[in-house]
């Protein structure tokens, strides 16, 4: 793909994509398992709070990158179990191959991956429950202008 397409070509998840969402899940239930050992997570609404917990007491700092895309990947968990329409695939763009959320077969995608590392590496504050209130209102009301 050249440098100057900005057209998102999507495709199943590799085995390598795969291989590293489930080593960076495992990562996720490990740091809650050992640091937040009362929280049961089951990819549910629910887990919103424990995701909020580790991000607000910062068991993963600003310069963990992976570690940190790994709790935007938890997040998109989330949000594919509580928005109807999105699932995990693999986008090629100008950035690269990378997992994303896709809507339907539309090219509307959420790039959960880094919802939450942008935010700390910024230094801004990170409200998860607002972020996934925005987008499921978002992808409801205007998922299907994408095409």
């Amino acid at each position: 793909m050249a440098d100057g397409d900005t057209t998102p070509e999507f495709a199943p998840l590799s085995a390598e994509l795969l291989a590293n969402m489930e080593a960076q899940r495992l990562y996720v239930a490990t740091l809650i398992r050992d640091r937040l050992p009362e929280e049961v997570v089951i990819r549910a609404a629910d887990d919103l709070a424990v995701l909020q917990a580790i991000v607000d007491a910062r068991l993963v700092s600003a310069d963990e990158g992976w570690e940190l895309q790994a709790l935007g990947l938890a997040f998109g968990d989330l949000l594919s179990q509580g928005i109807d329409g999105l699932a995990w695939t693999q986008v090629t763009d100008s950035y690269g191959t990378d997992p994303t959320l896709r809507y339907r077969q539309t090219t509307l995608m959420l790039n959960a991956l880094t919802m939450i590392s942008k935010r700390v590496e910024d230094g801004e504050e990170v409200d998860l429950r607002h972020i996934f209130l925005s987008l499921k209102e978002f992808v409801e009301t205007k998922g299907r202008d994408y095409r």
